[in-house]
């Protein structure tokens, strides 16, 4: 997906939306919301009572995740690490409501993302952290974020690297899948954020 499709979803109605127990509130664009989700598509395009009043309740959903969907920056932004923490938050977001295609479109533009501003913003502990805490074990995201660990591991100084020796002591699953990578890319010198279709998820 371009950017010039992406803000297309941007036009149009919008829907409300109301998350958690004290129903925090967000106005999104009705067709972002509906994209490549049949559960908001079936919402908010049927004959349900949400898609006549435009009204939908999430009683026990993050408000982070809701958002990031209305966090869209400008195109100077397109290289910073604002934009980049963004595209982690609506990936965590397409995953809670199984939106495969919004994964993988997301996930792509993560990687040239990445590729752009990983020798100014290398991947940290605190992304690191709230990517295992949000995802489950199998999360393409979890193996994108591990490896932008071991490219900048490798990279870099001792001194830059120590947050990850914390997290590798401190982050449920992250020690395994940390190794792993290093030992692929070790061996085979794979550089997997330019491989088209790598992080993908099925759909």
């Amino acid at each position: 997906m371009t950017p010039d499709e992406f803000l297309k979803l941007l036009e149009g109605p919008s829907v409300d939306i109301y998350v958690g127990a004290n129903k925090v509130h967000f106005t999104l664009p009705k067709n972002l919301a509906c994209h490549q989700c049949p559960f908001f598509q079936k919402a908010f395009d049927g004959h349900f009572k949400e898609a006549q009043e435009g009204r939908l309740e999430f009683p026990e959903e993050d408000p982070e995740y809701q958002e990031c969907l209305r966090s869209i920056p400008a195109d100077d932004q397109l290289q910073t690490k604002s934009y980049f923490n963004v595209h982690i938050s609506l990936y965590v977001l397409a995953a809670r409501f199984r939106m495969p295609k919004l994964q993988n479109e997301t996930i792509a533009i993560l990687a040239k993302l990445y590729v752009a501003i990983r020798n100014h913003y290398p991947i940290d502990e605190t992304t690191i952290i709230r990517v295992y805490e949000n995802t489950d074990a199998e999360s393409r995201l979890r193996q994108f974020v591990c490896d932008a660990a071991v490219g900048n591991y490798l990279r870099r100084d001792m001194e830059e690297v120590l947050p990850y020796v914390d997290c590798l002591e401190s982050v449920p699953g992250f020690t395994t899948q940390f190794l792993e990578a290093l030992r692929i890319y070790h061996f085979f010198r794979m550089d997997h954020f330019t491989s088209v279709g790598f992080y993908d998820v099925q759909v």
